[in-house]
């Protein structure tokens, strides 16, 4: 499919604006900034001119980019879930919880790890049919707390659930994958959870915590993940050569992204320099 002849008008040369789309969920809703699915799809804007983001990369020739968002779980917790290939890295907008990896306390108190694998399945699987309440699944899932400005990388295979009141900015791989372990509420998209399918791959070890490395005044290597890097800068950033791009999110103030303007979310191929006159976080292959 060729690109729109409206997209084909904007300067691919130059940064554009990201148009979000809000996607309600039983647990609150996500922020789309660079998705695109059947469930919605967000845009770009330059110049007074607003395109969908699938024209837009297709003008470039692009098959996606690194999907951002926000996550509000404003009303209840995320499923339990795994992902087979999908990395993901959030940056915590305020104070909140969220579940990550497995409870080491409790694998240590069984006789080897299969052993602890059958009672995780006993457990998902008496919650499933009502027999049991959350707790018996919660009691096998390590949670931390998380303040604003906290960094979690969240790996393939490894279990993890934004808890309710959580606030996250995400960047992660632009496919839609997912196998659920448990849930507390309806699943409207399967009959039944994931977690017998899942068993034999789910990661038991803790999981690495983040560890954002300087790398210069006022910015901050945040994350690596499959495929992209994650930065936070609160100043002016000269990238390294080769970044195809970055998409990015304004928390506070404005930034200038190859000079231009910007203030929530943005898209630029092929950026030269990112100047934050707050605070900016982004994403892109390279960094």
């Amino acid at each position: 499919m060729q690109p729109s002849s409206t997209a084909r008008a904007l300067d691919l040369r130059r940064p554009v604006s990201l148009v979000p789309v809000t996607v309600e969920k039983p647990w609150g809703r996500e922020v789309w900034y660079s998705g695109v699915e059947a469930r919605g799809e967000s845009g770009v804007r330059q110049d007074g001119t607003t395109v969908p983001l699938s024209d837009y990369l297709r003008a470039l020739g692009w098959a996606d980019v690194v999907l951002l968002k926000e996550l509000h779980a404003t009303g209840g917790d995320l499923y339990l879930e795994v992902h087979e290939t999908k990395s993901e890295v959030y940056v915590a907008r305020g104070p909140g919880r969220l579940q990550h990896g497995m409870n080491q306390a409790l694998r240590r108190r069984h006789d080897d790890d299969a052993a602890f694998r059958r009672a995780f399945l006993h457990a998902a699987e008496a919650y499933e049919r009502g027999a049991v309440g959350r707790e018996a699944v919660d009691a096998f899932v390590a949670e931390r707390e998380v303040g604003r400005g906290d960094v979690v990388a969240v790996e393939p295979w490894t279990p993890h659930s934004l808890q309710r009141g959580a606030w996250v900015v995400e960047f992660q791989t632009p496919v839609f994958e997912r196998l659920i372990l448990a849930s507390n509420q309806p699943v409207a998209t399967q009959a039944r959870w994931d977690t017998g399918r899942a068993l034999a791959r789910i990661a038991l070890d803790p999981p690495a915590p983040a560890a954002p490395e300087p790398v210069g005044p006022g910015l901050e290597r945040l994350a690596g993940a499959r495929g992209f890097g994650v930065w936070r800068a609160r100043g002016p950033v000269r990238l390294p050569d080769g970044v195809p791009y970055v998409v990015g999110l304004v928390l506070d103030g404005v930034a200038f992204v190859g000079g231009e303007r910007m203030e929530g979310g943005f898209l630029a191929s092929a950026p030269v320099e990112v100047c934050a006159r707050g605070e900016v976080v982004f994403a892109g292959p390279g960094l």
